[in-house]
């Protein structure tokens, strides 16, 4: 399972399906999770550029700062998806549950 199918699982207690994006545009948080997913994963310029894009936006918009640079866990749930910010020296482990 990857990490983003952890992060929409553990949002909603399904398995991901691309029938279930509705729910990606519906949860600014879990957008914000897809969006960030994308940056960590992908090696397509292209994808990249346009995620890039959005992040930012994202970013801006609803105040979630999480650098594509952090390394988290699979599972992240965010219960209050507006203003947060995690330095990417944090790091946190399996289901949210934050160490250095």
């Amino acid at each position: 399972m990857s990490t983003f199918e952890s992060d929409f699982f553990r949002y909603y207690g399904k398995n991901w399906n691309w029938k279930y994006f509705k729910y990606i545009l519906l949860d600014h948080g879990l957008f914000f999770l897809f969006i960030l997913r994308t940056l960590q994963t992908t090696h397509n310029p292209l994808i990249r550029f346009l995620a890039k894009l959005i992040y930012f936006r994202t970013v801006k918009k609803y105040g979630l700062e999480i650098s594509p640079k952090t390394k988290m866990g699979k599972g992240l749930y965010l219960g209050h998806a507006y203003n947060i910010t995690i330095n990417p020296v944090d790091r946190s482990q399996r289901h949210n549950s934050w160490k250095n």
